[in-house]
């Protein structure tokens, strides 16, 4: 399962009893509060204006800007996300992504494999290195301020890692993806209820009473 599907997942297990409230919706001026009733937990709101989109609340702050119609850039489908193109269109904050445990195992396991395929570990070596690895490094791989001095400082068997400091071991941010999937999920929402919504159709009412004139369900028209 990847990053994106995890927080899909855990984020419509937070907001099956979530209800909506249109505070505002004027054109591209909308303010939408989701909630779940009773407890401010998980709620947050979808704020728009021309060519900006905000989603701010108890998961996370984030603002985005891009096309008139914010709606329409992300479009709505709450079974899709595009994490990276959206990123680039942050105003605040700028950055989306974070250290990722999960990225930093990958880059030291990969490190370790390819030392071992080209040689660089002995074979009699590759199961202590491994094992040095583990307890040395990986043990400490939860936090970054941790897991890149560990990484920095290992040696074992004369084997070592190497610029360790410009290793790329940062992912989404789980936070901004949580808000992705509630951008289009909330959008999706919004659009449910405006189709399901009854169309009132409002006859311009003369300024002046014309006698001469009456109201029908086609409009007024000639007495």
């Amino acid at each position: 399962m990847t990053l994106e599907d995890e927080t899909r997942d855990y984020f419509r297990r937070e907001v099956v009893e979530h209800e909506m409230t249109i505070v505002l919706d004027q054109g591209l001026h909308r303010h939408l509060r989701f909630r779940r009733p009773g407890t401010g937990i998980w709620a947050f709101d979808i704020i728009t204006w021309p060519g900006r989109l905000m989603i701010t609340g108890d998961i996370a702050d984030f603002a985005f800007a891009r096309l008139p119609d914010m709606f329409e850039f992300f479009g709505g489908d709450p079974d899709r996300i595009n994490a990276h193109y959206w990123g680039e269109k942050l105003i605040a904050p700028r950055d989306c992504r974070s250290y990722s445990e999960a990225r930093f195992r990958a880059v030291v396991g990969g490190l370790y494999r390819e030392a071992v395929e080209d040689g660089a570990i002995a074979p009699d070596d590759a199961e202590p290195v491994w094992h040095d690895l583990e307890l040395e490094v990986l043990e400490y791989a939860y936090a970054r301020e941790l897991a890149m001095p560990a990484a920095e400082a290992f040696e074992s068997h004369s084997f070592e890692f190497h610029d360790v400091w410009d290793w790329d071991v940062r992912d989404f941010d789980w936070h901004y993806l949580l808000c992705c999937w509630a951008i289009v999920w909330g959008i999706a929402k919004y659009r449910e209820h405006k189709a399901a919504a009854p169309t009132v159709k409002v006859w311009p009412v003369p300024l002046i009473r014309d006698p001469n004139f009456k109201l029908t369900p086609d409009g007024w028209v000639p007495r």
